[in-house]
């Protein structure tokens, strides 16, 4: 009797093991698309320079990518670089392309917004 009782809570455990991954594998399969708030990273400012502030400090990023790849991915998995080497010319000013957002594998970065943000620095000649 006690064999079948183990038998039977094994049988149940393996059912709920086979039914979540079947969730989990079968329509995660599907591509979706989800809206990310990502933070956005000045990087290469060059010597003599200091970041004080980046407006806006977050864009949004629209991705796609099979809905188990979104479900396992995190907002920390993201981040905007911007490459801040310019503002030695006086550029204050970024645009913001797709390429510029790291992201996991498996995943398409499809769109940024704003896809401009303003830097403001301090020292140099233009600070």
């Amino acid at each position: 009797m006690a064999s079948v009782r183990r038998n039977g809570r094994d049988l149940l455990l393996a059912l709920a093991v086979s039914a979540v991954l079947w969730v989990a594998m079968v329509p995660g399969s599907e591509v979706q698309e989800t809206t990310i708030r990502v933070r956005v990273v000045v990087q290469d400012l060059p010597p003599g320079y200091t970041l004080q502030k980046v407006d806006p400090e977050e864009v949004l990023v629209t991705a796609s990518g099979s809905r188990r790849t979104l479900l396992f991915t995190r907002p920390g998995d993201f981040e905007v670089d911007v490459d801040g080497i310019l503002v030695q010319l006086g550029r204050q000013r970024f645009k913001v392309e797709t390429s510029a957002v790291k992201h996991p594998r498996g995943i398409t970065i499809l769109a940024v917004q704003p896809d401009r943000i303003n830097v403001v620095v301090a020292g140099g000649t233009h600070g």
